[in-house]
């Protein structure tokens, strides 16, 4: 648009429709549509005077007077008195001119056609693109109406793939840099070689004294008369020269760097001299290998492919990746193509594995199978690991880490059995089982009851169990909740509800789960019993215990003095009491079994583990003290007893004795005391057998037989 000068403020805007202008910064006149305001007047008497009046006397008659004439001169064709009248004409002339230049609005397609046709009028193209006829609004810029501010997204930053990024740039870094020392080098020893071979050039030359040019005698360097004189003068008694001659000295050059040669060489063998004992001893190398390890440098492999994986760690596989390129060397003979299938392993690996555990074990599988294809291409490294030295059978795997040495025994020293437990003489067989006996610092630890000064007393040194709240109320050993004592009195049913084993670890697993039901710890029981029971034995007050007696002082124990010993048990209401007790010989055969009745009544058999019922102890007059008569006059004090978990055997019976010899302390438990293996489990590792399988609960004579198995199973596997 042109700047506004006023000059069309007085004109009405041909564009000005219903109140609104299409036309941005239009300087036409924009006034409300009013309508016209009609102003009447009378004929000046000069008009009527000049268009000529009746006159009387002319026509003699009388001429009627006519009106006078109104005009209709609408208010905004008025002019103003500011404005001549003369230049009405012109003002209306230019009207015209502007009204006749207007034209309509075209359609676009049309208007694109004039625009390349014809002069671009700034006022219809600013109209057609910024304004709407609808509507009356202003548009800063296109597509203004639909764009939306939307909010910028951070982008979250993965700081894994980060720190793995570092990583490997780091070990770029460190490369290139090795490589680069590794150039530096060679160049200076290229340079070294070329000073080297140019000066034993020219000491092998013969030193040749230049002629004189312009006939002047030579002047000799040295005032010696000796060298001054003439070949001719010299006679054959020369006395010898204090110099040596430049052949001599080539050759002491050549035999020095043979000897430094034969030092480089030496240094990678290590002389047989005895290792000292805080430092690990060092293996000797062959001379083959030191040779060909210092003719054929170390080429330093290249990396892993896509080493900015996320998913396993850059140290990890590099880690594999160099026991690949180990492997794969033995297969290939060039290195290039070595590391090319080092790679696409190592890839195809990382690429199926989506944690560090599964990696690991494929990454082992491929390296196994490439160690396969290695030794069936007969390749001399692949060979060579066929073969294992005396050392690595004598320690093992660890034999590189460790520092060792065999104490060779004198003839003398050396004294051979021929015996084993099974062929060996009654005391003999006394002795190898008296070498497996508890000491008495394992009895006291695993809770055997010891002998005190007052004679029918004993003392547990385990610590003590929890005591009960009140003397008549216990801790239930089955479902860990107090009960009182006066319950026993009355009927109960199902009162205690409980697991009848407990929990075990899972690995991987957060919760553990009972072994008998697999519901996670703190579920309500699987069963039911009608009372509470408790296991609970006042260490303060151990009393009716018996020791086994002395024997003779010219007795000699044999093999005939070895026992097995397994006890049942049932819960009464003074806690555990003995049931049933079995003893069983060297030889595997039962000596004594027989049902014991107890001293209380009788709140739960426990059917399920003693095999007990009351329709067996029914009959049964047997008490304690009738077993203890009977053992103390079978045992003495140098009778072995084996058993498993014999502690709670002697708590039962009351029975103190030295030489035990328990298989749960033999085959100890792989987490350490206080845990300790069942006797189930270690049937099936060692001997092969399957024990405690019948629904109607343990047999103690089985359980005694077992014991003495072990026992053999270990002293035939012992090393000594």
């Amino acid at each position: 648009m042109l700047p506004a000068t006023g000059l069309f403020r007085t004109i009405n805007c041909p564009f000005y429709e219903k109140d609104l202008c299409t036309r941005p910064y239009c300087h036409f006149k924009h006034a409300k549509t009013v309508p016209p305001v009609v102003k009447y007047s009378a004929t000046p008497k000069s008009l009527l005077n000049q268009a000529g009046a009746p006159n009387q006397s002319d026509g003699g008659e009388a001429i009627a007077r006519k009106k006078p004439k109104l005009e209709y001169i609408p208010v905004s064709t008025v002019a103003p008195n500011d404005i001549d009248y003369d230049s009405e004409d012109d003002v209306m002339q230019q009207c015209k001119m502007i009204f006749e230049g207007y034209e309509p609005d075209t359609p676009k397609a049309e208007a694109n056609e004039t625009k390349s046709n014809g002069p671009v009028d700034l006022i219809d193209m600013f109209a057609d693109k910024y304004y709407d006829d609808n509507r009356k609004k202003r548009v800063a810029y296109e597509n203004a109406t639909t764009s939306k501010l939307t909010p910028v997204v951070e982008k979250k930053t993965n700081h894994v793939q980060n720190a793995i990024k570092s990583v490997y740039l780091r070990q770029e870094i460190v490369r290139k840099q090795q490589e680069e020392l590794a150039a530096r080098k060679r160049a200076e020893e290229e340079v070294k070689r070329q000073i080297e071979e140019e000066t034993r050039k020219a000491m092998s030359k013969p030193a040749t004294i230049p002629a004189p040019t312009n006939g002047s005698s030579v002047t000799p360097i040295s005032t010696n008369a000796f060298y001054n004189k003439s070949p001719e003068t010299m006679n054959h008694g020369t006395p010898k020269s204090r110099f040596t001659p430049a052949v001599n000295v080539l050759a002491f050059q050549k035999a020095k760097e043979k000897i430094e040669q034969l030092k480089r060489n030496q240094s990678a063998f290590t002389p047989a001299q005895t290792a000292p004992k805080t430092s690990g001893r060092v293996a000797h190398t062959g001379s083959v290998l030191a040779s060909k390890a210092a003719a054929t440098p170390a080429a330093q492999a290249p990396p892993i492919l896509e080493p900015a994986s996320s998913k396993i760690s850059y140290n990890i596989r590099m880690q594999y990746y160099g026991l690949m390129v180990k492997h794969c060397l033995n297969i290939y003979p060039t290195c290039e193509d070595a590391w090319d299938r080092a790679q696409t392993e190592e890839l195809a690996v990382m690429k199926k594995c989506s944690t560090a555990m599964i990696y690991k074990s494929s990454a082992l599988l491929t390296i196994n199978k490439l160690r396969k294809e290695a030794v069936e291409t007969g390749s001399e490294a692949a060979d060579k690991n066929k073969t294992v030295s005396h050392d690595v059978i004598l320690a093992g795997k660890m034999v590189n880490n460790i520092s060792w040495s065999v104490n060779k025994k004198l003839k003398t020293e050396v004294k051979t059995s021929a015996y084993t437990i099974d062929n060996a003489p009654g005391t003999v067989a006394y002795k190898m089982i008296h070498e497996c006996k508890l000491s008495e610092e394992q009895l006291r630890a695993n809770g055997f009851p010891r002998a005190t000064d007052v004679p029918g007393k004993a003392k547990i040194h385990t610590p003590k169990p929890s005591r009960p709240p009140n003397e008549s109320e216990r801790y239930c050993s089955r479902c860990s909740k107090v009960y009182n004592l006066e319950t026993y009195d009355e009927p109960q049913i199902d009162a205690c509800n409980y697991h009848p084993k407990s929990t075990c670890y899972r690995r991987g697993f957060a919760d553990n789960l009972h072994n008998c039901c697999q519901q996670p710890s703190g579920t309500p029981g699987c069963m039911y019993a009608n009372y509470h029971v408790s296991s609970f034995m006042d260490y303060d007050n151990l009393t009716g215990f018996v020791k086994t007696i002395e024997p003779a002082e010219d007795y000699q124990p044999t093999k005939k003095d070895v026992f097995a010993l397994d006890c049942e048990m049932c819960y009464t209401t003074g806690g555990l009491e003995l049931t049933r007790v079995t003893v069983v010989d060297i030889n595997e055969k039962t000596v004594y079994d027989t049902l014991v009745k107890p001293s209380n009544r009788v709140v739960d058999y426990n059917t399920r583990f003693s095999g007990i019922t009351e329709e067996m102890l029914r009959k049964t007059t047997t008490t304690l003290y009738n077993v203890q008569a009977v053992l103390l006059s079978m045992f003495n004090s140098e009778t072995i007893l084996i058993g498993h978990s014999l502690e709670s055997d002697f708590k039962a019976l009351k029975l103190i004795h030295d030489v035990v010899v328990d298989t749960s302390v033999l085959y100890p438990h792989k987490m350490g005391p206080p845990k300790k293996r069942a006797l189930k489990t270690l049937c099936i590792e060692n001997l092969k057998k399957i024990i405690q399988e019948n629904d109607d609960g343990h047999d103690s004579a089985e359980d005694s037989v077992v014991c003495i198995q072990l026992i053999k199973h270990y002293l035939r596997n012992r090393i000594l």
